[in-house]
């Protein structure tokens, strides 16, 4: 990994779905619309900061290298 930072997916959290945002568990989250996070509260204020249907690139550290992923933030309340 290029450097010790970023935050790392456990897993989908409760109410949140990361596989749809194309996140794997196991992914380290580096950047998200080309700001450096560092831990989950820098990942959700960013986020938060969006609105449902709003897209961003994010760098992730998975399978030894940086890959782009596309986000697109869905509505946090909506019953399925």
């Amino acid at each position: 990994m290029p450097s010790a930072k970023g935050v790392l997916v456990f897993g989908p959290e409760p109410g949140a779905d990361a596989t749809k945002m194309g996140l794997l568990a196991g992914d380290i989250i580096l950047e998200i619309a080309g700001a450096a996070v560092n831990n989950p509260s820098e990942v959700t204020a960013i986020i938060g900061r969006m609105t449902p249907g709003d897209s961003a690139s994010m760098k992730v550290w998975r399978y030894q290298a940086v890959n782009d992923v596309r986000v697109v933030v869905s509505g946090g309340s909506t019953a399925h």
